[in-house]
């Protein structure tokens, strides 16, 4: 089996994407275990994530509306089916961030369900040019939240990897096999913290 290991900035923590607190390793390891309408590739534009939600459509300017679809066949870890549940909860979890992470959020006036549960309409009341960056890392509606970085094991998981343990020094993920998307990727991935600011410049190695 394949295994990636690598060393980012630390300590970790379990802080939601929302929250003020929550730093750019943080985001990255939410990235592989949390479902997300789009996110940011290598030259740092959004494109869309395509699993659990399969799609994010811009239907109208006057008044902005977006439309967001579910794959319903996708299940978090605790084997609970992934739903448009889950986004309304997300969305006002974000409407009360008392911080710029949850101003997309309060654009929003309304949520509205298809008749098949499978995609809701967001309604926006202001313009909000960056929706794009809404609903990334979602997490499930009946979990408990908060910083604490043990939370990343406890809460339930839905992406391309899940947690196998997580301190702050050390997190270890393993790949999701219910995850049928991107097969090629590593079986584990270990990340480790480190303190040290990277040099910019080229080193050279001579053996």
């Amino acid at each position: 089996t394949s295994t990636l290991t690598l060393a980012l900035p630390g300590p970790f923590n379990g802080c939601s994407v929302l929250s003020p607190q929550a730093t750019s390793t943080t985001s990255a390891v939410l990235d592989l275990i949390r479902p997300s309408a789009f996110l940011t590739g290598p030259s740092n534009v959004p494109y869309g994530e395509g699993g659990a939600i399969v799609s994010a459509e811009l239907i109208s300017l006057h008044p902005e509306t977006v439309v967001y679809s579910v794959e319903p066949k996708m299940t978090w870890s605790n084997g609970l089916a992934f739903r448009v549940d889950d986004l309304i909860s997300w969305w006002h979890s974000a409407r009360r961030i008392q911080s710029v992470n949850g101003d997309g959020y309060r654009a929003i006036s309304s949520m509205v369900v298809n008749k098949t549960a499978t995609a809701v309409t967001a309604t926006f009341s202001t313009k909000f040019a960056d929706w794009n960056l809404l609903f990334r890392d979602v997490e499930e509606a009946r979990t408990t939240r908060s910083c604490a970085v043990s939370q990343l094991t406890l809460q339930p998981s839905l992406g391309p990897y899940r947690v196998q343990s997580a301190t702050p020094s050390r997190i270890v993920l393993l790949s999701n096999s219910e995850w049928t998307i991107n097969y090629n990727r590593f079986h584990k991935v270990i990340i480790t913290s480190t303190t040290q600011i990277p040099n910019s410049g080229p080193k050279f190695f001579v053996k």
